[in-house]
């Protein structure tokens, strides 16, 4: 084949485009419908794809086509400005790009208008400052109701938090794939203490539309040690606290964690090296992830509990538990009818807390 091609293969291989530099109004979110036209002095096949949803989940479609002039056509929402087109089989001597058209369908979050009540967001990691004395006369020591009311048209979470009378930060979080959410926190009130309204994550602004403070309501700790909220990854624990064990005694590690939706992450801890598994759940139900840790070390904090994404609210560690390992060794070794005591270097040891 010959002629003024975008690019040409003449054995598999990939071509990345970007919408945004053929179509300029493009934004993340539009669904958009590119198609491609090839030619082909035979026939050949490929597929053509770009990352989708919240999640950033690869999406292709696969073609075939015939010799000559062929046209492949996708309607899809990226959420990256960036398109692969591969080629997986060329029958003939070479496959050619002809054109790249990007036409919007339909456009997505980054063109509607989102502008607060209150207050706009328009980055993460942006913090809202309030004073909840502002919307309700109350005294030190009273518990209240604060309520936030929040939209946006795509993904965010964030948390509204306040020190307690005690000085205690207490906070409740928020997460939406889109649209509007109440968070709602309850403390034991300081009337000089401000409130905060923080957004961790947001793929486009963020509207406060109303805040309400009101007397009243039942307090629920949400600073549960055992649970993971939105923007937490990992939690420690000491594992004398659960066993009674020596620096360089075998122990075996064992979490269940649970949530109200998919997560992943790992358990880890050190020894005579660092001993770490993976552990996942699909839906949130209860899964259960052990590691046995030769060489333990005896230190605070030495378990390292990380979970590294989750969809839902929160996860939460169920039960976790430290056990000795106390096997012997089925054999022992005898020299010349004398069993062979070997040294143990106990220099390296920290003394038991």
């Amino acid at each position: 084949i010959h002629g003024d091609y975008i690019a040409m293969f003449t054995d598999e291989a990939n071509y990345e485009f970007v919408p945004s530099l053929i179509n300029p109004a493009f934004k993340f979110g539009d669904t958009v419908r590119i198609t491609v036209t090839l030619e082909s002095d035979g026939e050949f096949t490929g597929c053509m794809g770009t990352c989708v949803g919240g999640n950033y989940e690869w999406t292709q479609t696969e073609y075939e086509a015939e010799t000559g002039i062929s046209t492949w056509t996708l309607d899809i929402a990226p959420v990256i400005d960036s398109v692969q087109l591969g080629i997986w089989y060329i029958g003939g001597t070479a496959v050619g790009i002809v054109d790249i058209d990007v036409e919007i369908l339909k456009w997505g979050y980054q063109h509607k208008e989102v502008k607060g009540l209150l207050y706009t967001s328009a980055s993460k990691g942006d913090t809202y400052h309030f004073m909840p004395s502002d919307y309700c006369d109350f005294e030190d020591g009273d518990i209240i109701t604060i309520l936030v009311e929040l939209d946006s048209s795509d993904v965010y979470n964030g948390c509204v938090g306040v020190d307690d009378v005690d000085g205690v930060y207490r906070s409740s979080t928020f997460t939406s794939n889109g649209g509007t959410v109440y968070c709602e926190l309850v403390v034991k009130a300081s009337a000089d203490k401000e409130a905060k309204i923080e957004f961790w994550w947001m793929n486009t602004k963020v509207a406060v539309n109303a805040i309400t403070v009101t007397k009243g309501g039942t307090i629920v700790d949400t600073n549960d040690d055992d649970i993971y909220h939105v923007g937490e990854m990992t939690k420690f624990r000491t594992a004398s606290d659960y066993c009674d064990y020596k620096q360089g005694d075998t122990v075996t590690v064992t979490v269940t964690l649970s949530g109200d939706g998919y997560f992943n992450g790992a358990l880890g801890m050190s020894g005579l090296e660092w001993i770490q598994k993976d552990f996942e759940s699909a839906d949130g139900s209860p899964v259960t992830c052990s590691i046995t840790v030769p060489g333990a070390v005896y230190e605070e904090r030495n378990i390292q509990i990380g979970v590294w994404w989750f969809e839902g609210s929160y996860v939460k560690i169920d039960s976790l538990t430290v056990t000795l390992d106390q096997t012997e060794p089925d054999d022992k070794e005898e020299d010349d009818g004398q069993q062979e005591q070997e040294a143990m270097d106990t220099s390296g040891w920290k003394p038991r807390k």
